[in-house]
């Protein structure tokens, strides 16, 4: 009897810490985002004689997040790029300006961008603009990025240019 009484008491506190794990989870990754807290990181480079822009938007959850989300970020890019471009921006934002609200709705642009879309709860929309290349190179530069390996579990695709 007392061993049945010993399971149960495991079993109910096992069980317990699953829906304290739920929870916990649950919050760290909501299904759905409400408010999101953009993160912004923007890079120039100087190719040949242009000046290449490029920035990633991180739709995160909250302030906390965002400045994880920039780090993260400034992280990945820099071990990319190297010394070839600088940081010129890297922030978070409670709202979006309206002409880049529309990336995270994949309206065409004049140039083609990278959409990549949550597929897990631990995954944030994302979007990569590259300004001061033609529709063209935009497409290419998406192109390249799309075949690079990767564990992203939700939808990546490459939003083409709007058409002149």
């Amino acid at each position: 009897m007392k061993f049945i009484l010993f399971l149960l008491v495991v079993a109910a506190a096992w069980f317990g810490w699953q829906k304290y794990e739920e929870k916990r989870l649950e919050v760290a990754h909501p299904a759905q985002i409400s408010a999101p807290v953009y993160a912004e990181v923007r890079l120039n480079a100087q190719i040949e004689s242009r000046e290449i822009e490029q920035v990633w938007f991180v739709a995160t959850a909250n302030e906390t997040e965002c400045e994880r989300a920039n780090s993260t970020l400034l992280g990945k890019v820099l071990a990319e790029i190297g010394p070839r471009a600088r940081i010129t921006t890297s922030t978070c934002k409670r709202e979006l300006e309206p002409r880049y609200q529309r990336f995270f709705r994949n309206e065409p642009s004049h140039v083609t961008y990278l959409s990549m879309g949550r597929g897990d709860p631990g995954e944030r929309e994302m979007r990569m603009i590259t300004w001061g290349v033609t529709a063209e190179e935009s497409a290419r530069i998406c192109e390249v990025v799309l075949r690079q390996p990767r564990t992203w579990k939700g939808p990546v695709q490459c939003v083409p240019a709007r058409a002149s």
